[in-house]
């Protein structure tokens, strides 16, 4: 069983509301980003060529019904770096107390991947690497 966290990479699409690929666009669209929150969120992220093989990895070395996460250890910040990576800013634009109500109460979502990394699987693709990648790759596109 593999529970992957959020993937990024080339591979998301224009209507992919999810935060991670509005910050790409944003940056792509020579705008900063703008975060709706005080920034304290944390995220664990995956590029996704790194997902695909630790699925792999499971499927050849898992053991029969065991769970694990897919996540790079080393990715926070993925806001700053992306924002960085293109000389924009992020910018926060806290909501008020109605806007507020329709947002995720969840405020880490961080898993653990460390059982898989006993496996011997080790993310390939670093956070700057990959963050450059799919700038590159889609501004291309």
């Amino acid at each position: 069983i593999v529970r992957p966290c959020h993937c990024y990479g080339p591979t998301m699409t224009a209507t992919d509301s999810r935060a991670v690929s509005q910050f790409f666009r944003k940056v792509l669209n020579d705008e900063d980003i703008v975060l709706k929150s005080d920034g304290t969120l944390e995220r664990s992220h995956c590029y996704v060529t790194d997902a695909v093989m630790a699925m792999y990895y499971v499927l050849l070395n898992g053991e029969n019904g065991g769970a694990y996460n897919i996540a790079d250890q080393a990715s926070q910040a993925l806001a700053s770096l992306i924002a960085g990576a293109k000389n924009k800013k992020v910018v926060f634009d806290l909501p008020d107390e109605q806007e507020k109500k329709g947002f995720s109460k969840v405020v880490k979502a961080v898993l653990d991947g460390q059982k898989l990394e006993h496996l011997g699987w080790k993310p390939q693709v670093h956070l700057e690497e990959g963050v450059e990648c799919t700038l590159r790759i889609l501004e291309n596109i």
